[in-house]
C-alpha cells in the first residue's frame, strides 16, 4: 500500500492507560506499522511495548525492536522477543512487585501492596513511587471503581506469571496476603460491636474480592485451615448484609473443618466464631441453627469470654423466640442484656433490648415491652444507626402485628423501610409487609412487597421460599383465576420447607393459614393434592417463572 505524506492528517494516537496522549504524524507511521509488524499484531505485545514510546520515541523504539528482533529472525516470537524486551525495561524493584501483585483479586490499595508485595524496611511512600512508574509504563492501570487503588488486567496478569521467578514469587505472596486480609476482617469483626455496620460493610465490600482469594488460598486450598476458618468464622455479621449463599456455603465448609477429623487444627476460639456465624447468617428455621448457637455459647464461657458469649446468648435468644419458645427466649436474652450493661457493651446491650422486648411483648406485658423498645429506640437514635433503628422497626411492626394492631404493623414497617439500610432486612421487611398486606386481602400492596422481597433475595442468593408463598397468595386472592399456580407455587415452598428441615416463623404461617382457607373453599382435595405434587417437582427457576408471571 502506497502511502501518500502530502496533506497527511496529524491523528492523535492514545497511549493505553495513559491520561496524555502521543501525536503520531506522518513522519512516524511507517514506524509505528514497523512495530505493529514486528509485534505480528498481537494487542498484549504492542500495549507491553506502547509504554515507554514517550520517553524514547516511536523512531527510537522501533529502532530497539529491530536491532532486538534481528533482521529476518523469523523462528522467534513476537511475544518472546516483547517478553525479554519488557525484562530489560524494568528495575529489580519493579519487577518484584509486579510480579507479587498477581495474588491480587480485583484491585488493591497502596496499603495493601506494602504489606503483600513490600520488602522488610522497604517504607510506604518508597512503594507508592514504584506503584506509580508500573502505571506511566501501563503495566498497572488505576481502578475504574474508587481513587487511590490499582489493579492488574487479566492478560497482563497471565503475561507476568511468564516472567523468571514471577510463580514463585506469587506463591510467596499469597500467604502475606491471607494473613493481610485476615487481620482486616478481624479488624472489621471487633468494629462491628462498637461502630454503625454501614462503614464497615462498606470497606468490606471493596475488597471482597481479594477476601474470596484469600479465604480459598487458605481454606479451599487448605494452605492454612485454621485461618481460612476464623476468616469465615469473623464474617458471619457480614455474610447476611453481602450474599447470603455464599455465607452459607463458606460457612458450612468451614464448620466441616472445624468439626471434623482434624478438628484439633482448629482453637476454641475460632470454633465458636463459626459457630455463631452460621446462626448469624441463617435466616431459615430449623433445629441445626439452634444447636450451633447454643455450642458457641458453651465454649465461649469455657474459655472465659463472657462478652463473647453473650453475643452468642442474644443470638441464641433471638432464634428462640422465631421458633416459638418464648421463655427461654426472655431468660437467654435477659442474661445476654445484664452482662453487656455490667461490661459497658452499650451497642450490643442496645440489641439485645430490642431483641427481648419481642418476646416480652408476645407474652403478653405490653408496658414492659414497651419500655425496653424506648431504652433501645433512644440508644440507636443518640448513636445515629439507621441499620438497627430501622431493626427495631422490623421487631416492633411484629409485635402489632401479632397483637391485632395490622394497620399500625403495616405504618411501622414502611417507615423501618424507607430509611433501612442492607438489603437482607429490607428483604426481611418486604416480606412482612407482603404478609400483612395478604391478611389485610390487599393484593396490589401484597403484590408489591413480595416482588420486592424476591428480587431482594435473588440479589443475595437467599432463599426464595417466602417470596413465592406470599405471591401465591396474591394469586389466590384474585378470583379463581389463579388457584392453580397458587397451589402449585405453594407446592414449591412446602417441598422447599420439607428438604430443609424447615418451620415457617408465625407471620409467614399466619399468611399461609389464610390463604389456605380461601384455596379449599374453591378446589378440591384431589385436585389440591395434585397442583401441590406439580409444584412440589420444580425447580427454583421454574417456581420463579411461575411466580413473575402473576
Amino acid at each position: 500500500m502506497k502511502i501518500v505524506r502530502k496533506n497527511l492528517p496529524q491523528p492523535k494516537t492514545r497511549v493505553v492507560g495513559r491520561e496524555s496522549e502521543l501525536a503520531a504524524g506522518a513522519d512516524s507511521v511507517l514506524d509505528v506499522a514497523r512495530i505493529c509488524r514486528q509485534l505480528d499484531g498481537l494487542a498484549l505485545a504492542i500495549e507491553l511495548t506502547a509504554s515507554p514510546v514517550r520517553a524514547a520515541g516511536v523512531k527510537s523504539l522501533a529502532d530497539q525492536l529491530r536491532a532486538l528482533f534481528g533482521i529476518g529472525a523469523a523462528h522467534e516470537t513476537s511475544m518472546e522477543s516483547a517478553h525479554d524486551w519488557l525484562c530489560a525495561q524494568l528495575s529489580p524493584a519493579e519487577r518484584r512487585i509486579l510480579a507479587r501483585s498477581t495474588v491480587f483479586a480485583g484491585s488493591w490499595t497502596v496499603s495493601a501492596a506494602h504489606a503483600v508485595c513490600g520488602e522488610p524496611f522497604e517504607d510506604e511512600q518508597t512503594l507508592a513511587a514504584t506503584l506509580e512508574r508500573l502505571l506511566e509504563k501501563s503495566l498497572i492501570v488505576r481502578s475504574e471503581r474508587a481513587d487511590g487503588r490499582f489493579r492488574l488486567l487479566e492478560p497482563m496478569r497471565d503475561f507476568v506469571l511468564t516472567l523468571p521467578g514471577a510463580k514463585e514469587a506469587a506463591t510467596l505472596a499469597a500467604a502475606r496476603h491471607a494473613r493481610y486480609f485476615a487481620d482486616l476482617i478481624g479488624t472489621a469483626d471487633r468494629a462491628h460491636y462498637t461502630q454503625p455496620l454501614r462503614f464497615i460493610v462498606r470497606d468490606l465490600l471493596a475488597e471482597f474480592d481479594n477476601i474470596r482469594a484469600a479465604i480459598g488460598w487458605a481454606l479451599s486450598e487448605r494452605n492454612d485451615v485454621e485461618l481460612g476458618c476464623r476468616m469465615v468464622g469473623e464474617l458471619g455479621f457480614a455474610f447476611r448484609i453481602i450474599d447470603y449463599g455464599e455465607g452459607i456455603r463458606l460457612t458450612r465448609a468451614a464448620i466441616a473443618e472445624a468439626d471434623g477429623p482434624d478438628a484439633a487444627r482448629i482453637s476454641a476460639e475460632t470454633r465458636a466464631r463459626l459457630h455463631r456465624a452460621y446462626a448469624e447468617i441463617e435466616i431459615r428455621l430449623h433445629p441445626e441453627v439452634l444447636a450451633f448457637a447454643h455450642r458457641s455459647i458453651a465454649t465461649y464461657e469455657a474459655l472465659g469470654r463472657d462478652v463473647m458469649a453473650a453475643e452468642s446468648r442474644r443470638v441464641y435468644g433471638f432464634l428462640l423466640h422465631r421458633h416459638g419458645r418464648l421463655d427461654e427466649a426472655i431468660r437467654e436474652l435477659s442474661l445476654a442484656t445484664v452482662t453487656f450493661a455490667l461490661r459497658g457493651e452499650r451497642r450490643s446491650e442496645g440489641r439485645a433490648l430490642a431483641d427481648l422486648a419481642v418476646p416480652v411483648w408476645m407474652t403478653g406485658a405490653l408496658d414492659d415491652a414497651q419500655s425496653l423498645f424506648d431504652r433501645a429506640v433512644a440508644w440507636a437514635t443518640g448513636d445515629g444507626d439507621r441499620r438497627e433503628s430501622a431493626r427495631m422497626g422490623l421487631n416492633f411492626a411484629e409485635c402489632q402485628f401479632h397483637t391485632g394492631a395490622t394497620g399500625a404493623a403495616m405504618r411501622t414497617a414502611s417507615e423501618a423501610l424507607a430509611r433501612c439500610e442492607g438489603a437482607d432486612l429490607q428483604e426481611i421487611l418486604a416480606s412482612n409487609l407482603a404478609a400483612y398486606s395478604l391478611t389485610r386481602r390487599d393484593a396490589g400492596e401484597a403484590r408489591k412487597y413480595a416482588f420486592l422481597s424476591l428480587h431482594l433475595c435473588r440479589e443475595l442468593s437467599a432463599p426464595v421460599i417466602r417470596p413465592i408463598a406470599h405471591i401465591a397468595g396474591v394469586a389466590a386472592l384474585g378470583s379463581g383465576h389463579g388457584d392453580a399456580r397458587a397451589l402449585r407455587l405453594l407446592g414449591f415452598a412446602n417441598e422447599q420447607l420439607r428438604s430443609a428441615n424447615e418451620m415457617r416463623d408465625r407471620t409467614e404461617q399466619v399468611a399461609y393459614d389464610l390463604i389456605w382457607t380461601i384455596l379449599s373453599e374453591r378446589t378440591g382435595a384431589a385436585e389440591r393434592a395434585d397442583l401441590l405434587a406439580a409444584g412440589a417437582r420444580m425447580t427454583q427457576a421454574e417456581a420463579i417463572d411461575e411466580a413473575l408471571a402473576v
